[in-house]
C-alpha cells in the first residue's frame, strides 16, 4: 500500500462515485518507474479519480507533492508507516485529505482532515505521542519516521483487513465528495483490529499549539475563504461558527450553583452532557483524557459514594512522574463520579496549558492601566523569607502581566501572570513569589458557571485557612443530623463501620455558607478533613461529607504501600517535615497528630443543625469585602469546543491555599482581621502555625 488517491469532487461526481465504488480499496496504484499521474493536463480535463504511486527514491519530495494534490478535492494518503513525511506533506498543504496507516493485523483510519473543521493529521500524531506512555520513545520514533525519504517495505496487511479498510476508506471519501453520507471522521480515527474484527473510533481534538494548523493555507474553491468546507458542516451538524450567539453574563448573583457534583456542570454547550464531553475528550489512543476509570475502593468502606479517575495525557510532552496527571471525582451515582472526574481533569488541562492572549512585562508603576497590587495575592510575612526559596516583592520588580476583568467595574485590570495559570511561562525564578496553585480555578458548562464555582472556592479556603490559623471550630453539629438524604446516607455508612462524621460551620464575611467535614476513627486514616461551599448549608455540608468519603479511600490505599506507615510517624512527631500536598492529611491519618491538632474540632461540642441560607449576591458580598474580583477565562480553544469553559478567580487579600509547613502565606491582613472583625478572636491572637489536614 505505496500509493495514495486524489478525487476531484468538481463536475465529475457521478464518475467519481462510480470509480471509487467499483474498486475494492481506494488505494489502486502499484508503481515502478518514476513518478507519474494519470491525466496531468489542465485542471478542468483532470480525471475525477487520479491514482499516483511512487517507488522508493528522492524524486518524491515535499515540493513535488504540494504540486501534485494543489486543487484536489480529496487526498486519500495511505502511506502510513512506509513514508510518514507523505502525511506532513499532504497536511501542510491544505487540501481536504483522508489519511491512513496499516501495520499487520491493525490499521488506523483517519483522520479526514477538511478546510473549516476537524484536527489535522498533525493535531492526531501530537494526541497519540502525548497518550504514549515512554513519550521520549515514541517522539524518537515519530522524528525517525519523519526523516525517512523514499518508501519502505509496509508490513504485511491480511486481506480481509485489507477489503475492510477499503470499504471504509470509500465511504468516507464518497461522504467527502459526493454525499449524502455524512463523513464520521472528521476529528476522528477509526482503529480497525484484523484479529478481533473490532473497530474503535477515536476523538481527535485540534491542538491549540499545533504549528501546521497555524500555517496551513486557505483552501482554493468553491468554497469562500470564510467558510467551512461544505462536508464539515455536515460532519458537525452544527450551525456556521459565524451565526450570532446569546451573550454568555460571567456575573454570579448568588452563591448557587447547580446541586450535582460535577465541576463541569450538568450540561456543556447546546444542551450537550457531560456524557457527551466524555466521549469527545477521553481516547487511551489519542485523547485529551487517556483513561478515565472508576475507583476500586478498599472492602472496609462502603459503597457510596462512587469515585471515578481521569488520567490526562501528556499534554506538555514532558518526561518523568509529573507528565500524567490524574484527577478525581466523587457522586452518589457513577455517572456523576465520572462526570467529576472530567471536569476536574479540564480544569487541570486549562490551568496546565492555557497561554494568555496578552501580555507584558513591566514594573507594575509603568502599565498603562489599573492593575492589581501583588500584595493583594497574599505573600509572606518578613520572618518567613530566610527560610524559602521565593524573593521579595519590591515595586522596582519587574513583572510579567496578563489582563483579568473586574467584576466590580466591567474593566480589564493587570495581574501577574503567575496567578493564572497552573504553569506560567516566566522569565526567570525571581518572578516567582509563590509557587503557583490551583486556588480558584474551575471548570463549568459556561464562563458564569464556572465562575461561581471558582469564586466559591476561594471563599470556602479562606474560610477554613482563617479558622484554622485561629483554631475556630464555627457551629458544629453531627453529619446524622444534616436535613439532606444523601449526607445522612455516606454518615450512617461510615457510622457503621466506626468512622463518625463530624460538620463545622465556619464563619465567613461572604454571602456563602462555608462547612468542614471530618471523619474521624480510631485507627488510620484518624482523621480526615472535607470542604464544601454554597448558598444552602445543607449542600455544602453534603459537598464537604462526600470529600470526606473522597480522601478517606485514597488514604487507606496509601497506608498499605511499604514505606507509608513510617512516613505518617515522621509527620506526626514533627511538622517541618510537611513539604508536599501529600503529607498533609497524611500527617493527621496517625491517631496522636489527629487528637492534638485537631482537638478543637473534636473537642466542640455539637449543637442542633439551624436552617436557613446565605442571602444576598456573592459578588457584592465580596466586593465588599475585598474592593474588588476579578477573574480570566483560561479556556484553551480545545476545551471551548466540547462546550466547557474553565475560569481563574482572583479576590485581593483573601487566604490562598498553601502546602508546606513553612509555605503558608501570612503576610495578608486579612488572615488577622477578619475574626476581630466578626468579634471571634482578638487580632494579637497567636496563630495556629501547624500543617493544616487538607489534600
Amino acid at each position: 500500500m505505496r500509493s495514495f488517491v486524489l478525487a476531484d469532487a468538481g463536475s465529475r461526481r457521478e464518475e467519481a462515485s462510480a470509480e471509487l465504488r467499483s474498486r475494492p480499496s481506494p488505494v489502486v496504484a502499484e508503481g515502478a518507474g518514476p513518478l507519474a499521474a494519470e491525466g496531468a493536463g489542465p485542471e478542468q480535463d483532470r480525471p475525477a479519480v487520479t491514482a499516483l504511486a511512487r517507488e522508493a527514491g528522492p524524486e518524491l519530495d515535499r515540493s513535488a507533492v504540494t504540486a501534485l494534490v494543489e486543487g484536489a478535492g480529496l487526498v486519500m494518503v495511505t502511506a502510513g508507516w512506509s513514508f510518514p513525511a507523505v502525511h506532513h506533506w499532504v497536511n501542510e498543504s491544505g487540501v481536504p485529505a483522508l489519511h491512513a496507516a496499516f501495520g499487520g493485523l491493525r490499521a488506523r483510519i483517519g483522520p479526514l482532515v477538511l478546510p473549516g473543521a476537524g484536527a489535522c493529521f498533525l493535531c492526531w500524531r501530537m494526541r497519540a505521542v502525548a497518550c504514549e506512555d515512554d513519550f521520549a520513545a515514541a517522539m524518537a520514533l515519530e522524528e525517525e519516521g519523519d526523516r525517512v525519504r523514499g518508501f519502505r517495505e509496509p508490513p504485511p496487511v491480511p486481506p480481509v483487513l485489507s477489503a475492510w479498510a477499503g470499504a471504509v476508506l470509500a465511504h468516507e471519501a464518497l461522504a467527502a465528495t459526493v454525499g449524502p453520507a455524512r463523513p464520521r471522521l472528521v476529528g476522528h480515527v477509526l482503529e480497525l483490529d484484523g484479529a478481533a474484527r473490532t473497530g474503535t473510533l477515536h476523538p481527535v481534538l485540534p491542538r491549540p499549539d499545533c504549528p501546521a494548523c497555524a500555517r496551513r493555507p486557505q483552501r482554493k474553491g468553491p468554497a469562500a475563504p470564510d467558510e467551512p468546507h461544505p462536508a464539515a458542516a455536515q460532519a458537525s451538524g452544527e450551525p456556521s461558527p459565524t451565526a450570532p450567539r446569546a451573550p454568555d453574563d460571567p456575573r454570579p448573583t448568588t452563591a448557587q450553583a447547580p446541586d450535582e457534583p460535577s465541576p463541569a456542570g450538568a450540561t456543556g454547550a447546546g444542551g450537550r452532557g457531560l456524557a457527551e464531553v466524555t466521549r469527545q475528550v477521553t481516547s487511551p489512543l489519542c485523547g485529551l483524557v487517556r483513561r478515565l476509570d472508576d475507583v476500586r475502593k478498599d472492602p472496609t468502606e462502603p459503597n457510596h459514594p462512587f469515585i471515578a479517575r481521569a488520567e490526562l495525557s501528556n499534554a506538555r510532552f514532558i518526561n518523568g512522574s509529573d507528565a500524567f496527571v490524574a484527577c478525581s471525582g466523587k457522586g452518589i451515582t457513577r455517572a456523576e463520579a465520572r462526570d467529576g472526574a472530567i471536569g476536574e481533569a479540564l480544569e487541570r488541562y486549562a490551568g496546565l496549558t492555557w497561554q494568555p492572549a496578552r501580555q507584558t512585562k513591566a514594573r507594575r508603576a509603568d502599565l498603562d492601566g489599573p492593575s492589581l497590587d501583588p500584595h493583594d495575592l497574599v505573600l509572606y510575612a518578613d520572618h518567613q523569607y530566610a527560610a524559602l526559596p521565593y524573593p521579595r516583592y519590591t515595586t522596582d520588580q519587574p513583572l510579567t502581566w496578563t489582563t483579568a476583568r473586574s467584576l466590580a467595574t466591567g474593566g480589564e485590570v493587570w495581574v501577574p501572570l503567575l496567578a493564572v495559570p497552573l504553569a506560567p511561562r516566566l522569565s526567570g525564578p525571581g518572578e516567582y513569589l509563590f509557587a503557583p496553585t490551583s486556588n480558584g480555578l474551575a471548570a463549568g458548562s459556561s464562563t458564569g458557571d464556572a465562575l461561581r464555582r471558582a469564586l466559591l472556592e476561594v471563599v470556602e479556603r479562606d474560610a477554613f485557612l482563617i479558622a484554622w490559623a485561629h483554631r475556630l471550630p464555627g457551629r458544629s453539629h453531627d453529619a446524622l443530623d444534616v436535613p439532606d438524604r444523601e449526607t445522612r446516607r455516606v454518615a450512617a455508612a461510615y457510622a457503621a463501620r466506626g468512622v463518625t462524621i463530624t460538620v463545622h460551620r465556619l464563619p465567613t464575611d461572604a454571602a456563602a455558607e462555608v462547612v468542614l467535614a471530618i471523619g474521624w476513627s480510631d485507627e488510620p486514616p484518624a482523621a480526615v478533613a472535607g470542604l464544601g461551599a454554597h448558598a444552602d448549608p445543607r449542600l455544602a455540608a453534603r459537598r464537604a461529607v462526600l470529600e470526606v468519603a473522597q480522601v478517606r479511600p485514597a488514604l487507606l490505599a496509601r497506608l498499605r504501600v511499604p514505606g507509608t506507615a513510617a512516613r505518617m510517624d515522621a509527620l506526626a512527631a514533627d511538622r517541618l517535615p510537611v513539604t508536599g500536598l501529600d503529607d498533609h492529611d497524611l500527617r493527621y491519618a496517625h491517631p496522636d497528630a489527629a487528637a492534638h491538632g485537631l482537638h478543637h474540632l473534636r473537642s466542640a461540642p455539637l449543637t442542633p443543625w439551624e436552617a436557613g441560607t446565605r442571602a444576598g449576591s456573592l459578588v457584592e458580598s465580596l466586593v465588599a469585602a475585598a474592593g474588588d474580583v476579578l477573574y480570566a477565562d483560561v479556556t484553551p480553544a480545545d476545551v471551548a469546543a466540547v462546550g466547557v469553559r474553565v475560569v481563574r478567580a482572583i479576590v485581593p487579600g483573601f487566604q490562598p491555599i498553601a502546602f508546606g509547613a513553612a509555605h503558608a502565606r501570612l503576610g495578608g491582613r486579612r488572615l488577622y482581621e477578619l475574626p476581630e472583625r466578626l468579634g471571634l478572636r482578638p487580632g494579637t491572637a497567636t496563630l495556629n502555625l501547624d500543617p493544616h489536614p487538607l489534600a
